[in-house]
């Protein structure tokens, strides 16, 4: 598994930038993109579609963009795109849309945030409420106005799908001497885990989303260097916050994703 080719390498030379720096720097980075066709599930074997998902997040800066292109539909005809999101296996209805006389369509949809403010290419192509963050979204489908699932496809298992998270682990004040960042990656169904933290005491534990998943021993140094992700860590998708406890379960890193 390689995080966009030479990050790991990058990544570590970060961590040990950081170890003497003394302090991390706010840095949290998302990358995340599928480009697949969607799958006939047999009610209307002409029907074809793709999917175009992007996210792009550095700092303050967040984009995320969907494109879903459909063709071979019936012709001025209304259809629905319907989304599951995180745990949910249930469809959300997200657009609605009208096929032209040669049966295709264009659905796209963008966010664009820095800072507090957030910029759209119009109103009409805001990235609805339902789809953000886009990373969640698993299952998109399209469906004709009797909820008859035309196409359909998983996000998650896309075999173009390519994740990487990088995050440097901000000090809490619990021990100022506490440093650490992560970073994961999903590529071609190969995923790649570091995790490096230093600090007192003689042990970590990593929480994601509030949640223990692993503790690991420091070395003589106070360091730790995990390579694999945690077997009872949430899929790295699903990473909204982290969390590095010290042997005495005080919070000594923490870092909040978008």
């Amino acid at each position: 598994m390689i995080i966009r080719g030479k990050a790991l390498f990058t990544f570590g030379a970060l961590f040990v930038g950081v170890l003497l720096a003394g302090a991390a720097p706010a840095a949290n980075s998302t990358f995340y993109a599928v480009n697949e066709v969607f799958t006939a599930p047999g009610f209307d074997n002409n029907a074809r579609g793709q999917v175009r998902a992007l996210v792009k997040q550095r700092g303050a800066s967040h984009l995320q963009r969907l494109r879903v292109t459909v063709a071979n539909l019936d012709p001025s005809t209304p259809y629905q795109l319907l989304a599951t999101t995180g745990d949910d296996t249930n469809f959300l209805n997200v657009a609605e849309f009208t096929t032209t006389s040669a049966g295709r369509a264009v659905i796209q949809q963008q966010r664009h945030q820095v800072n507090e403010r957030v910029h759209h290419t119009s109103q009409k192509r805001a990235l609805t409420g339902l789809l953000a963050p886009l990373t969640e979204v698993r299952t998109l489908a399209v469906a004709d106005s009797n909820d008859v699932v035309i196409l359909t496809l998983d996000l998650h298992a896309a075999p173009s799908l390519e994740f990487e998270l990088t995050s440097v682990l901000q000090n809490t004040g619990a021990d100022f001497t506490a440093v650490g960042c992560l970073a994961v990656a999903v590529q071609s169904g190969h995923l790649q885990f570091r995790l490096f933290a230093a600090g007192q005491g003689g042990e970590f534990t990593l929480l994601v989303n509030d949640s223990p998943v692993g503790t690991y021993a420091a070395d003589y140094t106070g360091r730790i260097s995990v390579g694999r992700l945690p077997s009872t860590a949430p899929s790295p998708l699903k990473f909204r916050n982290l969390a590095v406890l010290n042997a005495s379960e005080e919070l000594v890193l923490e870092s909040t994703l978008p």
